[in-house]
């Protein structure tokens, strides 16, 4: 389940970035390069839990694969478990619902911040962006 975890952050960051189909053979070798939880580690062990995570994924449709790549089936976000906190991955393809603990009260992670009534949002303050003219 914690290989997975980072196999899931490593497809939602690829995501963000437009990647939607990822070469299976170059992923191990990225996970090792990416995460510091691997850095010691040998590719052909990760080989092996990539291997068993990618079936899992295709059993619960999120990915799909191919002889030599994977591509995602869906948009994945990142949730916040309001029970136990913990930090998901979840595809529009699955349940909405904590893979730790099971409960489905999920919110957006991290927490968008709001800006209050009354006070001046980056734009008042001539922070933002702004097509207007001036």
């Amino acid at each position: 389940m914690e290989f997975e975890w980072y196999f899931r952050d490593h497809l939602f960051r690829s995501m963000n970035k437009g990647l939607s189909r990822l070469e299976i053979s170059t992923i191990p070798k990225t996970l090792v390069d990416t995460y510091l939880r691997f850095r010691n580690a040998n590719v052909d062990e990760i080989s092996i839990l990539l291997h068993s995570a990618i079936e899992n994924l295709v059993q619960r449709n999120v990915i799909t694969q191919d002889d030599t790549n994977i591509k995602l089936k869906g948009k994945l976000t990142r949730k916040q478990c309001g029970k136990c906190f913990y930090v998901c991955y979840v595809s529009e393809n699955e349940p909405l619902s904590c893979f730790r603990c099971s409960n489905v009260e999920l919110r957006d992670f991290p927490i968008k911040k709001t800006t209050k009534p009354g006070s001046k949002s980056e734009e008042d303050l001539g922070l933002g962006h702004s097509n207007k003219p001036n």
